[in-house]
């Protein structure tokens, strides 16, 4: 029997090892790349990657204009761009479910600005006021074609591993 115990030994880490590395995530796919415009790097936003059945993916774009995307399925996507996130002049409606405090500014000042905000009618800004002096550097208006998904003219053929990718995005 103690003769057979290095021979079990090996035989379970190979069956256990084996049935590890089989079948594996579905989502095998990496995606990195550069997001530019007028040929100067995006610097703020969202690259979202819309596959045919409709799931979404997305990622943030760097200030260098980069992105890096992980655990992501293989075959055609759709690519889209939003910069818009990251515009400091962007605003919520104050009415319905999007005029809730929680997603407008925080702090109790902030919050009794919004309300008298929204007590006279005006629209309440989505971004910090000093949040907004920083993303006003990076944020870059790029042509609204790339923020939709029924009007991107960006795809990509994914594979397993690693995949990369560059987007010029033209007026």
């Amino acid at each position: 029997m103690l003769r057979l115990a290095p021979a079990l030994c090996l035989v379970t880490g190979l069956l256990v090892s084996v049935g590890c590395s089989s079948g594996g995530s579905p989502n095998r796919a990496k995606l990195r790349g550069t997001v530019t415009y007028k040929g100067q790097p995006v610097k703020a936003g969202i690259i979202y990657l819309v596959t045919e059945e409709g799931s979404t993916y997305q990622g943030p774009i760097m200030e260098s204009g980069k992105y890096d995307m992980t655990d992501l399925p293989a075959g055609r996507v759709k690519v889209v761009i939003d910069t818009e996130a990251a515009n400091p002049n962007r605003t919520i409606p104050t009415r319905g479910a999007a005029g809730k405090d929680a997603k407008q500014r925080g702090g109790d000042e902030q919050r009794e600005i919004n309300a008298r905000m929204k007590a006279s009618g005006q629209e309440v800004p989505a971004v910090p006021a000093q949040a907004a002096k920083g993303m006003a550097e990076r944020y870059v208006k790029i042509p609204a074609k790339y923020a939709a998904a029924k009007d991107t003219p960006l795809a990509v053929e994914l594979v397993d591993g690693q995949n990369t990718r560059d987007f010029e995005l033209e007026d």
